[in-house]
């Protein structure tokens, strides 16, 4: 069997079956593909955000509780469990390739491609599609840059602060089309290696969207189909933007949400061009595929916008919980399955699935026992890590705890009556409290309040807005970000013959 595993950054888990707060979001390709797949409704993470959940999907391993002590050298953002894979565990592309098969990865997440980082390992090819969020591609000229329609009133030269869009703007300035936006060259660049490599099985490709992950930055038309910009609203295309907007319009929000919803839909869309390769190659009868996401994000769900996992614990749905579907050639389709999965499963699952050896060496399980019916649950609770707080989830109950205090600053949701989590009921319920405590204590290996291993190096190294903050200190110039006038003409570098 050929192995092809499409994973999504920032993807709501509710946009897709069995839905809900964002159904409205139109994504036809994704939705018909669950009606081919075995779709488990309660995935969720296990250490989060994007570094954590990928080291887990590659290695079937925890990441949480933070119990490697690796330096985050040259790594931004730098918190709790984000690092490079550690030397002591295997990856599934590794793996793989010693079993014979052609390995390639394609992603636009900077994350997995920056200095010190080294998720390509065991990927016989990759590719890179440069200029993403983070990744510093082009670094001028900033006189060309107009950030106005993108950033609060007042904020036009806080290019510290709005350092990403800028540093989006520049890498992005010579799009001339849908075809030249990230979603599009990275599902293009995919359907091109399955063209290379389908005569050649079994193969394994994993293909990985950083968007709809900000700035949200669709064409024009896919956020104009939900809410149109009439040109007195700001574009928030990084949704920091608009969290600094104190009391923020209706059409405000509607618009923000349409440029998320936009990004989504552009991915569904590319996404039906690279399963129309696989049609098109005939490699459904004998392919394992896979669509997984690595968790969501806030849509004005509580007042705020993007994740806050790691500094407000926000450990719910919304943030925490994916989409996992599996298409087996003899699998079952539609089929939804109710039992808690995680991240991790990714792994073994795999191996079982192609009859390799190992599953017994990891932290993670196999999830097809829970389509064949030979068990109903992996484990009757959860626990997912972001930053200093963790969440240990069961089918009835959420309790979100900092295990770095005395107290844990507990938050108790009743899923039965709350499945929103907005009431916290810790105060009615203190001996759940305890028990997830317990839980949690067992997982971490001792008692709150805790310090873990893993401990991130101050500083700020490799950002934009770093190097803004760097100059001003310093007292030297910078040219603000260009306000109006004419576009300046760009005069392409012109190469000149070396000297005899």
């Amino acid at each position: 069997m050929n192995l092809i595993v499409i994973c999504v950054d920032s993807w709501r888990a509710d946009i897709l079956p069995p839905g809900g707060a964002c159904h409205w979001i139109k994504a036809p390709v994704l939705r018909d593909f669950a009606n081919q797949c075995v779709v488990f409704d309660n995935a969720f993470g296990e250490g989060m955000p994007t570094v954590q959940m990928r080291r887990g999907f590659f290695t079937g391993m925890r990441c949480y509780p933070w119990h490697h002590d690796l330096d985050g050298l040259g790594l931004s953002p730098n918190f709790l469990g984000w690092h490079r894979v550690p030397h002591c565990q295997t990856t599934l592309a590794e793996i793989l390739l010693h079993h014979g098969y052609i390995t390639g990865l394609i992603s636009d997440c900077y994350h997995l491609f920056k200095p010190t980082q080294n998720f390509h390992r065991g990927f016989l090819s990759w590719q890179f599609i440069r200029g993403q969020q983070g990744d510093n591609y082009r670094v001028g000229p900033f006189t060309h840059i107009d950030i106005r329609k993108y950033v609060p009133d007042g904020e036009e030269h806080d290019y510290a602060t709005h350092a990403q869009i800028i540093n989006h703007l520049m890498s992005t300035r010579d799009r001339a089309g849908e075809d030249d936006y990230f979603a599009p060259r990275v599902f293009r660049a995919a359907s091109d290696w399955l063209r290379d490599v389908h005569a050649h099985p079994p193969f394994f490709l994993w293909v990985d969207s950083f968007m709809p992950h900000e700035l949200w930055d669709p064409p024009p038309r896919y956020a104009d189909a939900y809410f149109p910009n009439d040109g007195t609203l700001k574009d928030f295309i990084h949704p920091g933007a608009m969290n600094r907007v104190a009391d923020p319009s209706p059409a405000q929000i509607l618009r923000t949400k349409a440029l998320y919803a936009g990004c989504c839909t552009l991915v569904d869309t590319w996404i039906g061009h690279f399963l129309h390769t696989i049609d098109e190659l005939h490699l459904w009868d004998e392919s394992i595929v896979m669509f997984v996401t690595d968790h969501g994000l806030e849509l004005y769900d509580d007042g705020a916008w993007t994740k806050h996992g790691a500094n407000h614990g926000k450990l719910h749905p919304y943030n925490t919980q994916l989409n996992w579907f599996i298409r087996h050639p003899d699998g079952p389709r539609g089929r939804h399955i109710s039992a808690l999965v995680q991240n991790h499963d990714l792994l073994p699952t795999v191996l079982d699935l192609l009859g390799l050896p190992g599953c017994e060496l990891l932290d993670g399980e196999s999830v097809w026992p829970l389509v064949t019916g030979a068990k109903t649950e992996l484990r009757p609770r959860i626990i997912t890590g972001w930053g200093p707080w963790a969440a240990v989830r069961d089918q009835r109950w959420n309790c979100i705890l900092n295990p770095t205090t005395p107290d844990g600053q507990p938050r108790l949701f009743d899923l039965s009556v709350d499945p929103q989590e907005k009431v916290n009921v810790a105060a009615v319920y203190p001996e759940v409290v305890a028990d997830c405590r317990r839980q949690l204590e067992g997982l971490i290996g001792c008692p709150f309040p805790v310090r873990y291993k893993h401990q991130p190096d101050a500083g700020d190294y490799m950002t934009l807005s770093s190097f803004f903050k760097r100059r001003a200190a310093r007292g030297m110039p910078l040219c603000p970000p260009r306000l109006s006038g004419p576009e300046p003409r760009i005069i392409p570098y012109a190469r000149q013959p070396h000297a005899a």
